[in-house]
């Protein structure tokens, strides 16, 4: 499960403050929280014009923690770094670049540390679940048609405008139509 955050959320902070102190030169508003059950691959190398760079945190601690070597491809593999469990207590930061493009920090938690640091939100009605998920998979317009969310998301016109307006409320949505982070983790 992924919770995204925004930056200016009080009950976010003390996540974000975890993944900036593990990163500090980090400059970009996007964040996010993501459980994992197993092992994480904490292997760092350049391939296809992405690359993942991790920091080892403990939740508890304001020190900096661990960091995981940079590797290229020509180097030795570290024995275990594709195997590593998350402990209990700690975490992983992810800083994440996917085609040259910065796709912000990730804190990587075990389900057993995840619920301390998820904020709590607000629920929403069935009607602007499918307003949220039809933003958050649909393009508004695509080959010639138009109001695709609309018709994807089997609502009547009044209903559709009813739950949009109230998530432009809530700043589930922006007023343009757009999605926030907060809003997709409500889709």
């Amino acid at each position: 499960m992924t919770r995204y955050l925004t930056p200016t959320d009080p009950s976010a902070e003390p996540a974000i403050a975890i993944m900036t102190r593990a990163f500090p030169s980090y400059a970009g508003k996007k964040f996010s929280i993501r459980t994992v059950s197993g092992t994480v691959n904490c292997a760092s190398a350049w391939g296809g014009g992405s690359r993942s760079y991790f920091r080892l945190v403990a939740l508890d601690s304001p020190t900096m923690s661990r960091v995981v070597p940079a590797q290229s491809m020509f180097d030795r593999q570290i024995d275990g770094i594709d195997t590593v469990s998350i402990p209990i207590g700690g975490g992983i930061v992810q800083h994440t670049i996917f085609c040259g493009r910065d796709m912000g920090l990730s804190l990587l938690l075990a389900p057993e540390n995840a619920t301390s640091m998820l904020p709590e939100s607000e629920p929403v009605t069935s009607a602007e679940r499918a307003v949220l998920q039809a933003t958050a998979t649909y393009k508004n317009s695509y080959g010639g048609r138009t109001d695709i969310r609309f018709h994807e998301s089997g609502l009547t016109r009044e209903i559709w405008d009813a739950a949009q307006a109230a998530l432009i409320a809530r700043k589930l949505l922006r007023s343009n139509g757009s999605i926030t982070p907060e809003g997709r983790n409500h889709a």
